[in-house]
């Protein structure tokens, strides 16, 4: 049996919790004002940031009013293209010999005539020569058959030879012509052939890589020695479909058969730089390709200086040549979703009204509206980030909003943060609306 006092002592040893010391519970202690101290910081900050977040939805938004206007304009069209030589001349020899000499490096401009390359011409002067010498003989033996010719006429008329002798001289005298023809024939070929020992280029532009250097043997058949890109003009195509094909009829901007007023483009470099000069569109494709349902347009291009090469891609411009009256409003009073492009118009109690906008290109720093508004709305031009549809605003007169400029902020800042510019003194005529 055990006894009570041994079972109240190990019930006391088993349930038994240590007290902390004095130096525990200042940590505890300490450790609990800390938490406390931290968790008011953090609801003091985010009380800060709500309280700005709901000032900024309660404020009334300061924004800038203007009329829409309507511009004459010129439609333009926008597209990719492709910068295209006006001339590619492959230079292939016209005879066979052994190429002995270059005039020209690779990637020279070269003029059209400019003489590139010389075949060995010896064998070509060789018979260059020997034409020469058999016409001389065809020559004198003409001369000798016309002699003859003018005997047998008077021998014929005092009845001394008889008519055919006669006719024979007739004959001989009239195959030895046939034969100083036939002999200037061939020295006329010969020359040709000569002078095609003498490669020269058929066009101005710049010269490509020499296929083969010199010492080599060159044939007809052999293919081409090197190409030639005219540069200046210079062309540029670009495809449309045909949706957009069927649109130009009613921009104008189709050229006419009769070249009567050309249709101008404007070509952006690929470093996003505008080309200085604008070319002529000259022509468009007779069909619309069944494989990519476009249909090709070209046009022609001053080049002196050599910025647009061949094979590299532009952005092309087309600009009708008829103007036409169109909406625009600024861009910055636009904003985009998911949906199109929006702006925000305001009703008589100055509250906004969103309105979507369909555009058709720009001019300059504006929109071409297309549809959604018409000439006379007023529309949001400033301050449009923090508008929502049928909040109210404050419209800013002039005045106003010369002011927020010289501070160097924008109405989308003011109306971000309106504590901070809640002291800005605007005009009473801005207070009144």
């Amino acid at each position: 049996m055990v006894k009570k006092d041994e079972l109240e002592s190990a019930k006391q040893q088993c349930f038994c919790i240590k007290k902390p010391s004095t130096k525990g519970w200042l940590i505890i202690i300490a450790s609990v004002i800390v938490a406390l101290l931290l968790l008011r910081a953090g609801l003091s900050i985010m009380q800060s940031q709500l309280s700005k977040i709901m000032m900024a939805k309660a404020a009334v938004a300061k924004v800038a009013v203007s009329d829409v206007v309507t511009r004459e304009i010129r439609p333009t069209l926008d597209a990719p293209g492709r910068v295209v030589s006006k001339e590619v001349i492959k230079v292939v020899p016209k005879v066979s010999g052994t190429l002995i000499k270059r005039h020209f490096k690779d990637g020279d401009f070269v003029k059209k005539g400019q003489l590139l390359l010389t075949i060995d011409p010896n064998k070509f002067v060789i018979d260059v020569n020997k034409c020469k010498a058999n016409l001389q003989s065809s020559i004198a033996q003409a001369k000798k058959a016309d002699l003859d010719y003018e005997r047998a006429k008077e021998l014929l008329a005092r009845d001394y030879i008889s008519r055919a002798t006669y006719d024979d001289t007739v004959a001989k005298r009239d195959m030895a012509h046939a034969q100083v023809a036939a002999n200037k024939a061939l020295l006329d070929d010969s020359l040709r052939l000569y002078g095609y020992s003498k490669i020269k280029a058929n066009t101005t532009g710049k010269t490509g890589i020499l296929r083969l250097v010199p010492g080599n043997h060159v044939t007809t058949e052999g293919g081409s020695l090197v190409e030639i890109m005219s540069t200046d003009p210079i062309y540029v195509l670009y495809s449309l479909d045909s949706k957009q094909f069927t649109d130009l009829r009613d921009l104008s901007i189709m050229p006419s058969a009769n070249g009567e007023n050309p249709i101008e483009i404007q070509v952006t470099l690929p470093n996003g730089k505008v080309y200085e000069h604008k070319g002529i569109v000259d022509f468009y494709d007779n069909r619309i390709s069944e494989s990519t349902g476009t249909i090709e347009f070209r046009a022609t291009i001053k080049n002196p200086d050599n910025l647009l090469v061949p094979g590299d891609f532009v952005k092309v411009k087309v600009f009708s040549n008829k103007t036409k009256e169109c909406i625009v409003v600024p861009q910055a009073a636009v904003l985009q979703d998911q949906t199109g492009r929006y702006l925000y118009t305001i009703d008589e109690n100055n509250k906004a009204k969103m309105v979507r906008i369909k555009t058709s290109g720009q001019d300059g720093n504006d929109w071409i509206v297309a549809s959604g508004l018409k000439a006379g709305d007023k529309i949001i031009s400033l301050g449009v980030v923090t508008v929502r549809d049928g909040s109210p605003v404050q419209v800013l007169t002039e005045e106003d909003i010369k002011v927020y400029k010289e501070m160097g902020v924008s109405l989308d800042d003011v109306n971000a943060n309106p504590e901070k510019y809640k002291d800005v003194k605007i005009s009473s005529e801005a207070e009144k609306k």
